[in-house]
């Protein structure tokens, strides 16, 4: 306890001087305090809302946890890191005695009794810290040791002070490195010679009397002053002793310094002409008691009006009453009101924790708590600037011209009876979507966390904070109806990619119709059935509402925006009629801003025919699909032929090839054309070359079925390409070839050579998939030497030009082995037919000296040759007799016709093939004729 100060607050009178209560009106700011003006239709902010300090001995601004720290360290010892409070601390006592506790102090033979008026004010006072902090103070009767005593007297040395630093134990550490002790007893002493609470009568709002017990209070319960200043010691000044700027009463009545001390102009002048003081703990006194005891989570929370009308149930926040308030207000929960609505002058009212408003005759007299939350406000008769919090307000202008600000959460502002009302939004006018339904704006942020929906009306203007823009509020007063249906909704091209896929969710204008029966436009593509929004509905030039002439769903394409065609903006509704080649299309065009706000006139009824080249010019323009073809302008409708290539290179197709040859794609416009990229799908619109007749008439393929068309066939080396045609199946399969000439064109068109198709055989198209690496016929394989393999049914297989291996396994096959050398494989008795099957494998090109036979019979084959018989039946019988182990293939004549009989299991009884339509005795090897 060595290095603690024997310290009593001695505050400005401990020199003999008297506080002063009367200030000089300066230029009372009460008629022409302004914040805004409007000025040729724009919203002005004039330099009165601002914290901005002009001082000649700049100071740092403080944060909060700084400012607190002040608080409670600056008691004049060293270090300046310990810290006071009570214990117990659930309660604290108080008395203000009629006989003061005999401790044998200087100041009890000066000691003066005061009246029951007297004790009501320190009991008032004592009330309204209570209100901030978790520890009850409860008054007393009798003076005891453990308690705070209040008392006047006449020997204080001309002081009124708080002695703290009575029965002081050190308690532990605090969060500031130092140590915490705890007080169980202090005594406050009024100096009877102050003029300023020495009678009852000075004990009144705004008064230095009152201002002075929460002081010493503040002091009592362990709450030092801002600095390291004591009255009586030096020259104290706010440039010469104050730390920081923020260092005055507007902020802590535990500071020595005047309001205005910082150079901020803050008026407390009152109504009356008198200055006036703080008539509760200020924003950063409640921090600090609250830092040390925590805060009261029973004040007031429930719904309670500050101001007029107050429900507060204390008279210094009722303003009819305390008609000059400097009050900070805590609050702990409930939905919460601050009405300024009596006072005519024009005010600030901010509701952000520890922010102030200006409210009456006076600046920066009213604020809330650091963490109380207080809703609601209302204005009063003159020009108020009004600026909400975090959470959903309801804010009132009341009377005069007011500017409201909602900041963040979901508000609901009136502007109130001014004719010049407005609302502020703290972004640019992009940034928000405005409707109007039943008197009602609803302003919705689309940026997020900032103003959020804001339900607003009585206003005549918005103010666009981002961009210092004020629009009259008539530009967004367009009634909305609920939409019954949605008639036309196109999709949009979201990305620039020319084309509709997935990720291109967005809508164009639609066209809706409302309850109300009206056609509409719907901007914001938006519009479902039951949704209300902004809409330009759709009149006739007698103002009724327009009819569409047509009715059938889906005969509406959407709405084009033309503007610039006119002075005025247009808007063309499309309609479809018909199908296929007889789609014809119309618009009906309206005229925007020739009739009242919200309508557009039609300038037609009868509508104009729209060609399907202006159609998909409009779709490029306004970046919409309206013909609902994928596609934007002229792009890909349908792909008629896409073959799959050979990617790998390993002669076949398999899932691993998933790239596409030259394809074949109809247009929008009814072109066909060639997609060089291999890549079309329906909507896309790029690598086109379209197909001419030597005329320059689009050319018409000869043949519409699905399927028909296989792909394109480029010759690299005349830069010609031929457009391959199929007709039929399997073996019945022809093909033909529309033969176009690139060469030379740069119009993104290729011409007919000649009119006439050319036939293409198999092996020419064989040949076509090998130089290309394309599967133009679907086999699945794109080389002429390759394996071509059968299923369990009936197949037919064909070759190519080099030399393949043909398999038909089971069922009736027929195979065509083509040029080349060629195997015929058979691997058992299901593969081919025995002389007592039904079942026949045809061979229909089989060549001695260059095909082959495969059969799958295991170890070495003995071939045996038999003469002529005079008939199959016979030499059957005897072949049977002949074969054995050793003796599988018996070959014999039946006059010109040769067979074979090749036993299958070498038992010479079963599973016996016969091969028929043989010449001569075929050579035979190891498993090979």
């Amino acid at each position: 306890m060595d290095n603690l100060p024997n310290y009593s607050c001695m505050c400005p009178a401990c020199l003999g001087q008297r506080p002063i209560t009367e200030r000089d009106p300066v230029s009372q700011q009460d008629a022409k305090r302004s914040y805004f003006t409007f000025q040729n239709g724009k919203i002005l902010f004039s330099d009165t809302v601002s914290d901005s300090f002009t001082v000649a001995n700049a100071k740092p601004v403080f944060t909060t946890d700084q400012i607190v720290q002040q608080l409670r360290t600056q008691w004049g010892g060293s270090p300046e890191t310990f810290t006071f409070s009570w214990s117990p601390t659930s309660v604290i006592n108080y008395s203000t005695p009629t006989t003061p506790l005999q401790n044998g102090v200087s100041e009890l033979s000066g000691f003066s009794a005061v009246s029951a008026a007297r004790k009501a004010s320190v009991k008032e006072a004592f009330e309204l810290w209570n209100d901030v902090v978790a520890p009850n103070f409860v008054e007393q009767t009798t003076a005891s040791q453990n308690q705070i005593q209040v008392a006047w007297s006449s020997n204080t040395g001309n002081g009124t002070y708080a002695k703290v630093f009575q029965w002081v134990t050190a308690n532990g550490s605090n969060s500031y490195s130092g140590t915490n002790y705890k007080m169980s007893r202090s005594e406050i002493w009024m100096a009877t010679q102050w003029s300023t609470h020495d009678q009852d009568s000075d004990f009144f709002f705004g008064g230095y009397g009152p201002t002075t017990l929460l002081h010493e209070i503040g002091h009592a319960i362990g709450i030092s002053h801002p600095g390291t200043y004591n009255a009586g010691t030096g020259n104290i000044s706010y440039n010469a002793s104050a730390e920081f700027k923020q260092d005055t009463r507007a902020y802590s009545l535990m500071s020595y310094f005047d309001v205005d001390a910082d150079g901020s102009g803050t008026d407390h002048i009152g109504s009356d002409n008198v200055w006036k003081y703080a008539q509760t703990p200020m924003v950063y006194d409640i921090a600090a008691a609250q830092a040390i005891y925590g805060a009261d989570t029973n004040t007031r929370k429930t719904d309670t009006t500050y101001g007029f009308n107050s429900t507060a149930g204390k008279s210094v926040f009722d303003f009819s009453q305390n008609t000059n308030p400097i009050v900070t207000i805590w609050d702990a929960g409930g939905s919460d009101a601050l009405d300024v609505s009596g006072f005519s002058t024009n005010q600030y009212i901010n509701l952000v924790g520890g922010m102030y408003s200006d409210v009456g005759a006076m600046t920066k007299n009213v604020s809330i708590a650091f963490n109380a939350v207080i809703e609601n406000a209302v204005g009063g008769s003159g020009g108020d600037l009004i600026l909400g919090n975090e959470v959903g307000n309801t804010l009132g202008g009341n009377s005069g011209n007011d500017l409201i600000f909602g900041a963040g959460g979901n508000d609901s502002i009136n502007g109130g009876s001014g004719n010049q009302d407005a609302v502020g939004l703290l972004g640019i006018r992009g940034d928000y979507t405005i409707t109007y339904s039943g008197g009602i704006f609803t302003a919705t942020d689309k940026i997020a966390n900032r103003d959020g929906t804001d339900r607003i009306s009585n206003t005549e203007l918005f103010y666009f904070l981002g961009s210092q823009e004020t629009v009259q509020a008539s530009e967004f007063q367009i009634e909305t109806d609920s939409v019954t249906a949605v008639l036309a909704s196109p999709r949009v091209d979201n990305n620039g990619d020319r084309k509709i896929t997935s990720n291109d969710t967005g809508r164009g204008i639609q066209l809706v119709k409302l309850d109300t029966n009206a056609v509409a436009l719907d901007f914001s593509g938006n519009a479902t059935v039951g949704s209300t929004g902004s809409f330009l509905s759709l009149k006739l030039s007698t103002g009724a509402n327009w009819v569409p002439p047509v009715t059938t769903s889906g005969a509406y394409l959407g709405v084009a925006d033309v503007t610039g065609t006119s002075a005025a903006d247009s808007w063309l509704v499309l309609e479809r009629s018909g199908s296929g080649a007889s789609t014809a299309y119309k618009g009906y065009k309206f005229n925007e801003k020739t009739d009242a706000a919200g309508v557009a006139v039609i300038a037609s009824s009868t509508g104009q025919t729209i060609s399907l080249t202006d159609l998909l010019k409009m779709e490029t323009d306004n970046a919409v699909d309206f013909n609902g073809d994928l596609a934007i302008g002229d792009g890909v409708s349908q792909v008629i032929a896409s073959p799959r290539m050979d990617d790998n290179q390993d002669g076949k197709i398999t899932s691993a090839d998933s790239s596409r040859g030259i394809q074949l794609v109809r247009l929008a416009s009814g072109a066909v054309a060639i997609d060089m990229s291999g890549e079309a799908t329906a909507g896309s619109s790029t690598d086109l070359l379209t197909l001419k007749l030597p005329t320059g008439a689009i050319w018409q393929p000869p043949v519409t079925t699905s399927g028909a068309y296989v792909g394109v066939f480029e010759r690299i080396s005349t830069d010609t390409l031929l457009v391959i045609e199929r007709t039929g199946t399997g073996a019945t399969a022809t093909f033909k070839t529309y033969e176009f000439d690139a060469d030379g064109e740069n119009t993104g068109s290729a011409t007919m050579v000649g009119t006439v198709a050319q036939t293409l055989s198999s092996a020419q198209l064989l040949s076509m998939e090998s130089m290309m690496g394309v599967d133009f016929n679907g086999d699945t394989n794109v080389e002429l030497e390759k394996l071509l393999l059968g299923t369990v049914g009936p197949d037919t297989l064909i070759g190519g030009v080099g030399s393949d291996t043909l398999i038909g396994a089971a069922g009736r096959d027929v195979l065509t082995g083509g040029l080349g050398w060629d195997t015929f494989y058979f691997g058992d008795l299901a593969d081919t037919d025995s002389f007592t099957s039904v079942v026949t494998d045809v061979i229909t090109d089989f060549v001695i000296g260059e095909d082959e036979v495969s059969l799958n019979l295991g170890g070495s084959y003995r071939l045996k040759t038999m003469g002529n018989y005079n008939n199959l039946r016979s030499f059957a019988k005897a072949a049977d007799k002949l074969l054995d182990g050793s003796v599988k293939v018996v070959f014999g004549k039946v006059g010109a016709d040769g067979y074979l009989f090749v036993d299958e299991d070498g038992t010479g009884i079963s599973a016996i093939i016969q091969l028929t339509g043989l010449k001569e005795c075929p050579s035979i090897s190891t498993g090979v004729l």
